[in-house]
């Protein structure tokens, strides 16, 4: 059964696909059914997985592992600049048998998108054709990486890898500029400026091992107005704040009154000896 699903979720998953030849069905972005309905996209690499779900989308029969290839393809596909028509019309990825079609509808029958009514006889909405689009295997049960919600504990410390942070970073820019580019159409007032940047939240988790000690679990990653988004980012091998009962550095603490006693008891103790 062909399925549907927008392309630009696709594109914002870009940065999780794995770029080892040896996990190849990691290659790229699952898509599959959502027990709610509508489509999961997922990428993940072992070390963090994002997902975006498509509410309105049509899932695959059976689902689907696209290709690094088409998922750039699909990044690249997004317009440069917001306008009136782009905010209009949405892309989305029809994915067939053995090829999948990248077309453009209207964003406002976006609720009502069916795969059987959307035809390439209507060429304005055809972009293009994509062959080869799909990656053979198995994709990992990513949901399991999704902790409980009782492994959440407030006032948790946990670190992660820099660069995997940055990634999600750059889903997140992207997705506030398509916000502010909708707030701007809607609103329409002169001199009101859509409101920049977003909220990022990341909520780590503890775990339990069987010795009894606790450890760092991995953490979810959302962003706020974003409710179709959801990541997970896995911890580094350092605890480097496990024995830090204050986190801020005491640089950032030292008053000029603290450090000049600090000097004046330094000095005595020298001239004493």
């Amino acid at each position: 059964m062909m399925g549907l699903v927008r392309a630009d979720y696709v594109g914002n998953l870009l940065a999780f696909c794995s770029k080892e030849e040896t996990r190849r069905h990691l290659g790229g972005v699952y898509v599959g059914p959502n027990p709610k309905g509508g489509v999961e996209c997922c990428a993940t690499d072992g070390a963090r997985a994002a997902v975006f779900w498509d509410p309105d989308g049509t899932p695959p029969d059976p689902p689907r592992i696209i290709s690094r290839e088409v998922v750039r393809a699909a990044d690249l596909a997004r317009p440069k600049k917001s306008s009136t028509y782009s905010l209009q019309m949405l892309r989305i990825l029809r994915l067939n048998d053995q090829h999948m079609d990248l077309l453009e509808v209207s964003a406002a029958d976006d609720p009502h998108r069916d795969a059987a009514a959307i035809t390439d006889s209507n060429s304005r909405f055809f972009l293009r054709t994509i062959l080869r689009p799909y990656i053979d295997g198995e994709f990992p049960a990513y949901r399991k990486v999704f902790p409980p919600k009782e492994h959440f504990q407030p006032g948790s410390t946990a670190a992660f890898n820099g660069h995997y942070l940055a990634d999600f970073m750059k889903v997140g820019r992207l997705l506030d500029e398509e916000r502010r580019s909708r707030q701007r159409a809607t609103y329409r007032r002169p001199g009101t400026k859509a409101e920049k940047g977003v909220v990022t939240r990341v909520f780590p988790t503890v775990t339990k091992n069987d010795d009894g000690s606790k450890s760092m679990g991995p953490a979810i990653v959302r962003f706020h107005d974003q409710p179709n988004f959801c990541g997970v980012i896995m911890p580094t091998t350092s605890n480097w704040l496990e024995d830090i009962s204050d986190p801020v550095p005491d640089w950032l603490r030292a008053s000029p009154a603290v450090e000049a006693a600090k000097a004046a008891i330094a000095a005595a103790a020298e001239e004493a000896a």
